[in-house]
């Protein structure tokens, strides 16, 4: 994504997490990492459930017990990257909650584009914003 946001390490040489004993909860929780086939399955935990964004697309929030496991697979060829959630917390879910997003590839030749300036003063935009038919 093109946004300002937290660094995330994911460890392919790690069996294990890191003792909670030891480690300080953060945003991205500790992610350790394995490839099962052509699938990279990347199991997270130790967020904080204080800080970053803590709420769950499709319903629910973080909290200091949460685990998520994210399933990353290309598809078609490679043009597409299917990113599967499983979110599992007793204090928060029932039963796991799942959901996928797919990411198209851009095309070779793309640059990221500087935010537009939104000017909620702008004269032409508060003309088209405010004309009649």
């Amino acid at each position: 994504a093109e946004v300002n946001a937290a660094t995330r390490y994911i460890y392919l040489n790690r069996a294990a997490h890191i003792s909670k004993d030891i480690f300080d909860p953060t945003t991205n929780g500790d992610s350790i990492a394995k490839w099962e086939g052509d699938t990279l399955v990347v199991d997270k935990t130790g967020f904080d459930p204080n800080k970053g964004v803590t709420a769950i697309p499709g319903g629910g929030f973080r909290t200091a017990n949460t685990h998520l496991v994210e399933r990353y697979r290309l598809l078609n060829n490679g043009s597409l990257l299917s990113v599967r959630f499983t979110w599992t917390d007793p204090g928060v879910f029932r039963t796991p909650h799942t959901y996928e997003f797919r990411y198209s590839r851009l095309p070779r030749d793309y640059e990221a584009r500087l935010p537009l300036n939104c000017d909620p003063f702008d004269e032409t935009r508060t003309a088209f914003l405010t004309a009649r038919p």
